[in-house]
């Protein structure tokens, strides 16, 4: 096992799932690995990790503190044939654009919403 999989598997049993903590969470992992996908102001949020730890978390503090139904499929990296990638998937059902505003992701701009300056800065 590499030292990164160690770690993060200790980090992830370290942290408490308070609600004070899950907005910013969620945040984090949306923008280190995390890709949201705007078409006709419908959002889709994926979050996609190598470590099944690190996608369990996300799935169970979107489920949990969200209130949200998410898709989970896992790949297989063709050059290895041993690795995998989780990616839990946020699929829009009407209310996105709440949750994206409430993790302060995105703003609205005369009659549309786009991303927060944090966001676009780092594209």
């Amino acid at each position: 096992m590499s030292y990164s999989i160690v770690v993060k598997s200790e980090v992830i049993q370290k942290i408490s799932l308070n609600s004070c903590c899950s907005n910013a969470l969620l945040v984090a992992f949306i923008l280190f690995s995390g890709i949201i996908q705007k078409n006709d102001n419908i959002f889709n949020i994926k979050v996609s990790s190598e470590n099944a730890q690190v996608a369990k978390l996300f799935f169970l503090t979107a489920k949990k503190y969200l209130n949200k139904h998410c898709e989970v499929t896992i790949r297989r990296n063709n050059k290895l044939n041993k690795n995998y990638t989780y990616s839990v998937i946020i699929p829009d059902s009407g209310d996105n654009i709440s949750i994206l505003k409430k993790l302060n992701l995105i703003k609205k701009v005369d009659k549309e919403y786009v991303l927060n300056d944090i966001i676009s800065n780092r594209l």
